[in-house]
């Protein structure tokens, strides 16, 4: 199976309170071939998931957001579906208020951002490696 016909069998809700980030992050991602479920806060976020037809793989989220916060959105992900892979994105919180889960800093490179999800959704594993976090 070709690597674009892989990729259009997973699904990533990304969030973020800043539209020009969502876009982006959400556009570099559809161009790479996956399917992704917009979301500007994390009850957005619960709607798309509830409504999507099938299961969201990967959620990849803006840690520091009003009302919902990722850490929390990420929680009520999990709990609802637990194999739902979690990446963290922000540009002021530090990848210790996530608990080591994969994150991303903000500013953060193409390749940076895909290699992260591919690793977690290519993973067998629940955890998947942050890009640029020593351990």
């Amino acid at each position: 199976m070709s690597e674009k016909r892989m990729q259009d069998q997973f699904t990533i809700a990304v969030v973020d309170d800043n539209p020009a980030i969502l876009k982006l992050v959400a556009k570099i991602l559809c161009r790479q071939g996956y399917r992704v479920l917009e979301a500007g806060c994390g009850a957005e976020a619960l709607d798309a998931a509830e409504q999507h037809c099938k299961p969201v793989d990967l959620l990849l989220t803006d840690v520091d957001m009003p009302g919902m916060d990722g850490v929390s959105l990420s929680r009520e992900v999990r709990e609802r579906w637990p194999g739902t892979k979690v990446v963290f994105m922000s540009g002021g919180a530090t990848p210790d208020s996530v608990g080591g889960e994969p994150f991303l800093s903000k500013p953060f490179a193409l390749r940076e951002l895909m290699t992260l999800v591919d690793d977690c959704l290519h993973s067998s594993r629940l955890a998947c490696r942050a890009v640029g976090v020593s351990p």
